[in-house]
């Protein structure tokens, strides 16, 4: 807390306690209690709540200054390359007519922008040394008053001797707002820093823009006490309020009950709001991670020195990976049918051998890769076409089969079809049985529960969008049944799909396996075609879980010369990154998946961190909602990169941060 909010705090404190006090003498003049109890902790909880409230309505202000600064750089950085900036250096003589063109221009800009202190250019020399070049003057004469104790212009090439981290980092290509007040000997500011690249595309200079810390602090403080205004209002209202409250015993009984119901009602819409909060951070990973594989490789499809059998692998992969960002996405659109009851069941003949085998076919692939058996089994006698939905039920056997071949490692599942009676006739059931790493009684209720999974942390095993038994379990009651779960931590599951068969007589009955049909077909999966690398010979550890980002990423990374080592948790990546740099053989850059199993992104970094290493890490994350990059960079990572991966922008970060290491290197040496 700064400490101008430290004092708005005081102060608000002690008026908003002498205003209850007040309040409190009056009622005990007229009744023999004071105010409420409860008025008390109300008081206490605006007083409380007002300091996150004027917190964040600070940061607020901050937020707007920053993107009213940040705004206006890209248009400054296109007018100045209008204006000729391009042929202004370090020896070109202060009575140019370009350069004064080119002060005129910003002091233009200064006129229309008054909240803006000074507009500046500067460059940089091989020995990182930051040069001015380009200085609006108006430090001095905006207000036509000079201080004759300064010049009134700051020299063309003059060195600047106090440069910002902000500063390289726009040198390196990076716009950026530094929103830490910094002091130099022309006065007190905050900066935003862009980068102006030449012809050749390379940044050889940048634009500043300095906004006065006075203004910076003023409207945060301006933001802050408005929120306690506010907060103060409330308190005189409560004063009233718990007055009359206590004055009146039958308004003290219905008030209560109507302030228990709201809190009621309050705690569910934040539990349904966290709910979702922690499902959509899902989503963002769920998405994003299949993207990954997809469009990285597309661009891999499209090297020349593809072979025929890397590309059918290369297209199996975005085949597969498409599919499951496909399932995602139907996930969504279904669910959003159901709930706004919009989605309707057809009535149709179909065949349950059919479904089921065909099903079976799909998932037969995954199942070989993890040898474990997929197999089915029909008790009979069943008849051999029912009245349903075929393609909602075909979804439902898929996602209950793709489910258990997802969490079963030995053995293996099996689909049991049957038919019985079910009360008011007869029900078509299908039980798939696996004997994978099962359910407790606690995560077994939160299976139907929309938004819930039954792990939810980042560091869980295993992904999904927590929505495919919600909607697979509304499919089976609009088809007249349900399903139902029977599990046991590590011994397996069991779940059971019932649905009504229709009207089924005149099916043909099937009475003996010899009369089952087959649809099972062979898939043949079509093959995709499509069409300067940097050298970057880093040492670099690779921590990701994804089998198919693991090979994409390590693929792009060898491509330009770096020696990958590859780790698929976050408790390995610790271990690997810290035992090498412990070795003196420390890797260059590590590139920290920040969900992942067994140790998650961040606590591998943190702990890195905490042990003392002091190598470049950067963060990999599907995720890319508002705060990810400051959750990261708190963690202790170095840098930021987002799936689906930009390679241009990973090759440049990585290149970035192992160009610096390397300098560093030959300064220690």
């Amino acid at each position: 807390m700064s400490s101008d909010l430290f004092q708005h705090v005081m102060i608000f404190s002690v008026l908003a306690g002498m205003l209850l006090a007040l309040a409190d003498r009056l009622v005990r003049r007229a009744t023999a209690k004071g105010l409420p109890w409860w008025s008390w902790v109300i008081a206490v909880g605006l007083v409380g709540g007002s300091i996150p409230m004027a917190e964040s309505a600070r940061l607020n202000a901050r937020e707007r200054i920053q993107k009213m600064v940040m705004g206006m750089g890209p248009t400054y950085v296109e007018e100045l390359k209008r204006a000729g900036y391009d042929q202004l250096s370090m020896q070109t003589r202060a009575d140019d007519p370009l350069y004064l063109n080119l002060i005129n221009l910003q002091v233009a800009w200064l006129e229309a922008n008054p909240a803006i202190a000074d507009i500046y250019t500067m460059v940089k020399d091989d020995q990182d040394r930051v040069y001015l070049l380009l200085d609006s003057e108006t430090d001095y004469d905006r207000n036509a008053a000079y201080d004759d104790e300064r010049e009134q212009r700051t020299p063309i090439g003059e060195e600047y001797d106090e440069p910002s981290h902000g500063l390289f980092l726009a040198f390196g290509g990076e716009a950026n707002f530094e929103d830490e007040i910094y002091t130099d000997r022309w006065g007190t500011w905050i900066s935003a820093n862009y980068p102006i690249p030449g012809e050749d595309g390379k940044v050889h200079s940048i634009l500043g823009i300095d906004f006065p810390a006075e203004d910076w602090i003023e409207a945060q403080n301006r933001a802050s006490v408005t929120v306690f205004g506010y907060a103060g209002l409330l308190v005189t209202l409560l004063a009233g309020m718990a007055s009359f409250y206590a004055l009146s015993r039958q308004a003290i009984a219905a008030r209560e009950l109507q302030a228990k119901l709201a809190i009621e009602q309050a705690e569910q819409f934040d539990g349904l709001s966290k709910a979702k909060s922690a499902f959509l951070a899902n989503m963002s990973h769920e998405i994003r991670t299949p993207l990954t594989a997809i469009l990285g490789f597309a661009d891999v499809l499209t090297g020349p020195d593809c072979d025929q059998d890397e590309r059918i692998a290369n297209a199996t992969t975005i085949r597969r990976n498409s599919e499951h960002l496909l399932a995602v996405i139907n996930d969504l659109l279904d669910y959003s049918k159901i709930e706004s009851g919009k989605f309707t069941i057809e009535k149709l003949s179909c065949s349950p051998f059919q479904l089921v085998e065909e099903a079976i076919e799909m998932l037969h692939v995954r199942a070989k890769e993890k040898d474990i058996k997929l197999e089915v089994q029909y008790d009979l006698p069943l008849p051999e076409s029912i009245q349903a939905d075929p393609v909602r039920l075909k979804q439902i056997i898929l996602n209950l089969v793709g489910n258990a071949v997802k969490f079963t490692h030995a053995g293996g599942v099996t689909v049991r079809v049957s038919m019985h009676d079910g009360g008011a006739g007869k029900l078509v059931q299908f039980d798939v049985i696996d004997t994978g790493i099962g359910l407790s009684r606690e995560q077994s209720s939160r299976l139907f529960v929309p938004f819930q999974q039954a792990d939810n942390s980042t560091s869980r095993k295993f992904g999904g969008s927590g929505l495919g038994l919600v909607i697979s379990r509304h499919f089976a009651q609009m088809m007249g049944g349900d399903i139902t779960i029977a599990s046991e931590k590590g011994k397996g599951s069991t779940f059971t799909l019932e649905i009504e068969p229709g009207n089924i007589a005149s099916a043909r009955m099937i009475r003996e396996q010899h009369d089952i049909p087959s649809f099972r077909k062979p898939r043949d999966w079509a093959k995709e075609l499509a069409p300067k690398e940097v050298n970057i010979p880093a040492r670099i550890l690779l921590a990701e879980d994804g089998p198919d980002n693991q090979r994409l990423i390590a693929y792009l990374l060898r491509k330009v010369g770096a020696d990958v080592t590859i780790v698929g948790n976050g408790r390995l990546a610790f271990d690997t990154a810290l035992g090498a740099w412990q070795g003196g053989r420390g890797f260059d850059i590590v590139l920290m998946d920040m969900q992942m199993p067994e140790m998650d992104g961040y606590e591998a970094t943190h702990a890195l961190r905490k042990a003392g290493y002091d190598l470049p890490i950067l963060a990999l994350t599907a995720h890319a909602l508002m705060g990810e990059r400051e959750k990261c960079m708190k963690a202790g990572c170095d840098d930021f990169l987002t799936k689906p991966l930009n390679k241009a922008v990973m090759m440049e970060t990585i290149a970035r941060h192992f160009d610096r290491l390397r300098r560093a290197s030959r300064k220690a040496a």
